[in-house]
C-alpha cells in the first residue's frame, strides 16, 4: 500500500470513528445518577424553603434545541404554578390574620388572592432561570434520552416588591370594600406577612447555561 493510499485510509477511519467519540463523550458527561432533585423537585432543597422556589420540567423530544427549550417550557409552567399558590397563600394568611388592615370578606368577592397571585406571576417568571439540567442517557425513568432541568426563582425584594405592587393596584382600585385602614399602613402590614414566609436569598442561585 503506497503512502498515498495509506494517508487516504487514516482520514476516512478519523472520519468514521470521530463522531462517535464525541457521542460518547457526550453520553459520558450525562451519564451521572440521576440528582435527587428529578424525583423529588422542591424538596430535595429543604435549606432553601423560603428563599427560592424551584419547579422540574421534562422534554422527550428527539431534537436537541427543541427538547432543551420544550423542557425549560414545562419547567416554567410548573414554576408559574407554584409562584400562584405560594403569592396566593402569603395574601390570604395577610388578610386573614390582619383583621384590622384587611376585610376578609371583600377579599374573598374581589378574587383578591387569585388575582395577586396571577399579576405577581407574569411581573416575575421572567427571572427564573435553568438551574441545572440531567439527560436518562440509560431510560432508567422513562424514555430514554428524556431531559430534565430544574428552574428556579429567587424568592428576593424584588419577587415580594411584585407581589405588594400587584396588591396596591387592586387595593387601590377596590379602597373602600377591601381596606379598614389607610393604604400604606395595609400595605406595610402585607410586605411584613411576606418577610415572614422567606430568608435572606441563599448565595448559590447562579445560572446555568
Amino acid at each position: 500500500m503506497n503512502h498515498c493510499c495509506l494517508k487516504e485510509n487514516t482520514m476516512n477511519i478519523r472520519k468514521l470513528f470521530l463522531p462517535l467519540l464525541a457521542l460518547a463523550a457526550a453520553a459520558g458527561c450525562s451519564s451521572r445518577p440521576a440528582p435527587e432533585w428529578v424525583a423529588r423537585g422542591s424538596w430535595a432543597f429543604p435549606a432553601d424553603r423560603g428563599r427560592a422556589l424551584y419547579a422540574v420540567g421534562m422534554s422527550s423530544e428527539q431534537d436537541p434545541q427543541l427538547r432543551n427549550e420544550m423542557a425549560k417550557f414545562n419547567g416554567r409552567t410548573e414554576l408559574a404554578r407554584r409562584i400562584k399558590t405560594h403569592v396566593s397563600e402569603v395574601v390570604e394568611e395577610a388578610v386573614r390574620t390582619r383583621s384590622d388592615l384587611f376585610d376578609s370578606t371583600q377579599a374573598e368577592q374581589v378574587r383578591l388572592f387569585s388575582r395577586v397571585a396571577e399579576h405577581t406571576t407574569e411581573a416575575v417568571l421572567g427571572g427564573s432561570h435553568k438551574f441545572d439540567e440531567w439527560i436518562d442517557t440509560g431510560g432508567k425513568l422513562g424514555r430514554k434520552g428524556t431531559l430534565y432541568v430544574l428552574m428556579i426563582i429567587a424568592q428576593d425584594d424584588a419577587f415580594y416588591r411584585a407581589a405588594i405592587e400587584e396588591t396596591r393596584k387592586i387595593a387601590n382600585a377596590q379602597e373602600k370594600k377591601l381596606l379598614k385602614s389607610d393604604i400604606e399602613t395595609a400595605m406595610k402590614g402585607l410586605e411584613e406577612e411576606f418577610r415572614r414566609s422567606t430568608l435572606s436569598t441563599p448565595a448559590n442561585l447562579e445560572e446555568d447555561e
